[in-house]
């Protein structure tokens, strides 16, 4: 339990380097209180969770910080029934309305103002940044297919840590030293591990439990698209512009490598078939992929990441 209110900041930061630096600074999050916030120009991606030292109580006048008039509808709280046990929950306030729909996907806890717990409740792929300490993160939950993913496109290493969908990680560090952004690149290439392995699970509960646990030809195809979706996410031109289903249907075609044997996800999932049977995985996701409509779950998740990485845009640099 604190004895003093946690401040958090919800301002996001221009890069991850200048996140983990504590460079910005927009709004806040307490364990009990309410302060101000401030606003200012554009940056580019990230939400920081880097402010100040806590307030120290019945401040004199000359220490009270300034007042602002915010709405104070601009936060999330997570409520203490859904930290671990002991733990309290924090409250992270948004520096702009838009910003709340991601700040409500992650859920943070703290004990004693040392250790800080988050929990990614959303469909997307967030970097948290903290001090680079001897100890790294610990995870308290990961599902198979966070497992899977992590394993192909990143290892955690000390200051960096990748919270996929369900992830849930105790970070050693004081709450207003650790931050988290959506990455653009490990966004696009869940949504593409997420397609592989739907499609592989339609195919049989063996077959994909090998392709996310085991090594060998599943395995391999799965890891395959999953690289080919980090490198369409770090490249296309179609995530600059607002996705309609065509676009999206476009995006994971070229992810996916539809008919380009070159394409080293297409000639690996044309590899993998279930047992007694001749349609190949690539055969299922080229279907997939024919029809907008199939897409329908994908084009919202992407557009909603996508969203989010425009509206996480705004920072204040710290001075």
């Amino acid at each position: 339990m604190l004895r003093q209110p946690t401040v958090l900041s919800a301002a996001l930061v221009a890069t991850l380097a200048l996140a983990a630096c504590g460079s910005t600074s927009a709004g806040s999050a307490d364990g009990s209180g309410d302060f101000p916030m401030t606003s200012g120009p554009p940056s580019t991606t990230g939400t920081d969770v880097s402010t100040s030292a806590p307030p120290t109580p019945d401040p004199s006048p000359t220490d009270a910080p300034p007042t602002q008039t915010v709405d104070s509808s601009w936060a999330s709280t997570t409520p203490d029934g859904e930290c671990p046990d002991g733990w309290t929950g924090l409250t992270v306030r948004a520096e702009f309305e838009e910003e709340l729909p991601y700040l409500e996907t992650i859920r943070a806890c703290t004990t004693d103002g040392t250790r800080l717990w988050l929990r990614n409740n959303s469909d997307a792929v967030w970097v948290a940044t903290s001090p680079p300490l001897t100890r790294l993160p610990e995870r308290t939950h990961e599902s198979t297919r966070a497992v899977s993913f992590r394993s192909v496109v990143d290892q955690d290493t000390l200051g960096r840590t990748v919270l996929a969908p369900e992830d849930q990680v105790v970070f050693f560090a004081r709450p207003t030293e650790v931050s988290w952004a959506l990455d653009r690149a490990l966004d696009v290439s869940w949504v593409v591990h997420d397609v592989t392995a739907d499609e592989l699970t339609s195919m049989g509960t063996e077959l994909v439990q090998s392709a996310l646990t085991r090594r060998g030809t599943p395995r391999a195809a799965l890891a395959q698209c999953t690289l080919s979706g980090y490198q369409i996410g770090s490249t296309a031109a179609e995530l600059d512009r607002p996705l309609d289903p065509q676009s999206t249907q476009s995006l994971l075609t070229d992810a996916l490598g539809i008919g380009l044997d070159a394409n080293r996800c297409w000639s690996a999932t044309k590899n993998v078939t279930r047992a007694g049977t001749t349609t190949p995985l690539s055969s299922k996701l080229a279907t997939k992929v024919t029809v907008a409509e199939n897409l329908g779950k994908v084009h919202v998740q992407l557009t909603w990441m996508q969203r989010g990485w425009r509206v996480l845009s705004a920072a204040v640099p710290k001075v």
